[in-house]
């Protein structure tokens, strides 16, 4: 199944389309977050079908002292995808960027495309997490 993965941010959008069996990935460019959900919606939506993905996999980070701002809006985010007709999953994305980062240090990149591809890193990883079951 070919599915986009998506790591929202109240400033960017890590983007990230794979297919789950073999699990393979591309990194796709970021989008800059609009400051409405309704509009970062459509606008992944947007990417999702040009993809040609049948799903979308959203990033919920998961606190454990319970339900976060940044938790509400990704959740909201998911709600709004389901709204445009998308069947949407939701997956922990704990700590997705922090270990993007590191895995992109690790390759030797320069700290300014580590930023660069930090988010859209980070989305697929949230794929790999759900390709795997996590």
């Amino acid at each position: 199944m070919r599915v986009l993965g998506v790591d929202w941010g109240s400033a960017r959008i890590g983007v990230a389309v794979a297919e789950t069996e073999p699990f393979g990935g591309t990194l796709l460019p970021v989008i800059a977050a609009s400051g409405s959900l309704a509009k970062d919606a459509r606008r992944i939506a947007e990417v999702a079908t040009s993809e040609r993905v049948e799903a979308i996999v959203v990033g919920i980070p998961h606190n454990p002292l319970g339900s976060g701002k940044l938790e509400r809006l990704c959740r909201k985010l998911a709600e709004g995808l389901r709204a445009l007709g998308w069947a949407v999953h939701e997956v922990d994305e704990s700590f997705s960027s922090q270990e993007s980062e590191d895995a992109l240090k690790e390759m030797s990149l320069s700290a300014p495309r580590v930023r660069f591809k930090i988010d859209s890193a980070a989305a697929l990883r949230i794929l790999s997490r759900y390709a795997h079951g996590e």
